[in-house]
Parts: C-alpha cells; structure tokens; sequence
C-alpha cells in the first residue's frame, strides 16, 4: 500500500501542466508550517494517519521535495494526497 501511494504521490507531482496552470496545489509541500501528521496542516493536502512528518529535512532516507520541505513516513498507515478536478478525453501535457 506504501509502495502504491508513494507511486501515486511522485506521479502527481511530476505531472507536466500548463505553465501558467497546476493541477495540484502547493504541489512541492513548500507552504504551511512544518511538523507531525495530525498536529499540522499541508496547504492543499488531505493528510491520514500520524505516522509523517512535513519537515524541512530534505537528507532524510524517504523523502519527497520541492525545494525545501519535504514528506517522511514511516508506515502505510499514513499518508497525503489531493483531489482535483479533471474532464474525461482531456490530455495534460
């Protein structure tokens, strides 16, 4: 289950898009403040579990980042991920 969300996560954030358009919002996990799943919030993101952390530690072993925060989790048990919008036979490109 990690394994798919990790997938899903690196997938939607590499989307290429318009550029004066994103799918996503705050899609490097740069806004907001840092800290625990459940104790803070991502703008954009819906966040599940306690077991991650939205630091600005961009050396550690599981990461995902823009520039300089970044997602750790420990567990399948948690996670981030967003809804949006898109319209059927649409290319994003």
């Amino acid at each position: 289950m990690k394994t798919v969300i990790i997938f899903i996560v690196l997938l939607l954030t590499g989307l290429p898009v318009s550029a004066s358009e994103n799918l996503l919002c705050n899609p490097g996990f740069e806004d907001g403040p840092v800290g625990w799943f459940g104790d803070t919030a991502i703008p954009g993101w819906n966040i599940w579990g306690t077991d991650g952390w939205h630091c600005s530690d961009s050396d550690l072993p599981v990461y995902y980042y823009h520039d300089t925060k970044s997602i750790t989790e420990w567990w399948d048990n948690s996670g981030v991920y967003q809804d949006f919008a898109v319209v059927e036979g649409t290319a994003y490109s």
